[in-house]
């Protein structure tokens, strides 16, 4: 039934009854969907919005658009469907285990710990980049500009956050509230679960300076000298460096183009690593199948998940696909999120959805290890996000780079149609091209591309096993349309020099 004068979109209601109803087992896994057309009628709603229900579902692997068949329930949910029932029974924060009697009967339940046991320790390994050329044309590796961003209202944001706290006793004038601004992991915890679906308590939602002091945090709570983590590769070498720095091993696992393949997992790992939502750097978005397998996997192992959501709110078809961790019913997933790409990387402001029985322990770490950013940002952030101001602002990021996108696209396929090929992203920051002239590589154009004052990112420095050396990354959100297409031209003249001989 269709609620008219709530405020969910009839589109997302449709959405929501069809999830539930295939979560549920109500849909079996091939069964057929009515009709676009069809169904619409019998809803009184436009096409239109059928249509938009079905696109979103497909793009989580809900359902499997067959042409001449119609759309059908995905046929991958069979194995996730015989365990729903058993996932849902499940207390969040531990794992009940049915125990047979005697009699083949159900006897009383043994509970498994939720997560391997926290730890407080580990080594410090200092870790120094190598030189980064500064150029004109920059599709590395980056961040946004602030031409799309709000300056003036940010500003006032910051004056009321100054008049907040200079006139209260709290995180400005003293050292309490190392979890973060109250305020703002409220109003943050409330987008989150409007946005993502995640079980965002207030109370576990924990501010930390960027994506990466909330890793460096979760290495030294649960991963402690001795215990590896499982990657994806290729993955961000930016991050995985912060689990290295802490004395972490890690277990690179090649992804798909549906994320990380569960099956190859090794056992021996205490967590893993994953952006379901988005890969990182590869693309592809990891279906609910998959996800829910991830989910199993953990509960077999009392492993923990960490949910990098990085790109999540940079999605330009359909809405922000739920997260991996709104699906956890046992507090397994710790999620970590950023304000680095959507707003500016110099506000160094991250967070974390921390697992309940783990919060005590994350917040002693990071109060003892690294804090997170500035009473005032916090207090800004918070005032900017309660005003509706961010989702506005997301709105109109989400509307830059997607013409950005469309621009590099274009110019690649203008410029260097015969030397590479890409093809449009549904989100994320970057695109990756495809080299299709074997006689030049990625790392080779990238040196020849700096003398044009133009930097690109071959994907192999993002994988840890070797892959053929025919893909690169193009960052765009800190180049307008026009910066783009001046770049990608003189990317094609790098493309176009041949190495010079040496004169004997």
């Amino acid at each position: 039934m269709l609620d008219r004068v709530a405020a969910t979109p009839l589109y997302r209601q449709i959405e929501l009854q069809l999830r539930d109803a295939i979560l549920a087992g109500r849909l079996r896994p091939g069964a057929a969907l009515p009709g676009i057309r069809a169904f619409a009628r019998e809803l009184g709603v436009a096409a239109i919005t059928v249509i938009t229900a079905y696109d979103q579902l497909a793009a989580e692997g809900f359902l499997d658009p067959r042409p001449g068949r119609g759309t059908l329930v995905s046929a991958d949910l069979a194995a996730m469907q015989r365990d729903a029932g058993r996932r849902r029974a499940r207390p969040r924060g531990g794992t009940a285990a049915g125990r047979v009697g005697p009699d083949g009967t159900a006897g009383d339940t043994v509970r498994r710990p939720a997560l391997p046991a926290v730890n407080a320790r580990g080594p410090v390994t200092p870790f120094f980049t190598d030189g980064w050329p500064i150029v004109r044309f920059d599709f590395r590796t980056g961040a946004t500009r602030l031409d799309v961003f709000p300056n003036r209202i940010w500003e006032r944001c910051i004056q009321a956050a100054w008049r907040d706290l200079a006139m209260g006793h709290g995180s400005a004038t003293s050292y309490l509230e190392p979890e973060g601004d109250a305020l703002l992991r409220r109003e943050l915890a409330a987008y989150l679960a409007r946005s993502r679906a995640a079980h965002a308590d207030e109370g576990q939602l924990v501010i930390t300076a960027g994506a990466q002091g909330a890793l460096a945090i979760a290495a030294r709570v649960w991963l402690r000298e001795g215990r590896r983590l499982a990657v994806e590769d290729p993955g961000s070498p930016y991050l995985q460096r912060t689990f290295r720095a802490q004395g972490v091993g890690l277990e690179h696992v090649p992804v798909d183009d549906r994320g990380l393949p569960v099956d190859r997992l090794p056992g021996d790992v205490a967590a893993v690593m994953v952006t379901p939502s988005w890969q990182y750097p590869s693309g592809g978005t990891m279906p609910i199948a998959r996800r829910l397998q991830l989910l199993d996997w953990a509960a077999e192992r009392s492993a923990l998940v960490i949910e990098d959501d990085c790109d999540s709110e940079l999605r330009y078809e359909g809405h922000s696909l739920p997260s991996l961790q709104g699906l956890d019913q046992d507090g397994r997933v710790l999620y970590v999120g950023t304000f680095s790409k959507v707003l500016y990387p110099g506000l160094r402001t991250g967070y974390a959805i921390v697992p309940q029985p783990a919060v005590g322990p994350y917040v002693a770490q990071l109060e003892a290890a690294a804090r997170g950013p500035g009473a005032i940002e916090q207090r800004a952030l918070a005032r900017f996000i309660a005003d509706g101001q961010f989702e506005r602002h997301l709105g109109r990021l989400r509307a830059a780079f997607a013409e950005r996108q469309a621009a590099l696209v274009e110019a690649l396929e203008r410029e260097l149609g015969r030397v590479v090929s890409a093809a449009a992203a549904p989100g994320g920051s970057h695109l990756v091209v495809r080299i299709e002239d074997g006689r030049m590589t990625a790392t080779e154009l990238a040196r020849r591309a700096i003398p044009h004052d133009v930097a690109i990112e071959p994907l192999a420095g993002s994988a840890h096993h070797p892959i053929p050396d025919r893909e690169f990354l193009m960052h765009y959100g800190r180049l307008r349309p026009d910066e783009i297409r001046a770049g990608v031209e003189r990317l094609a003249r790098a493309a176009a020099d041949r190495p010079r001989r040496a004169i004997a």
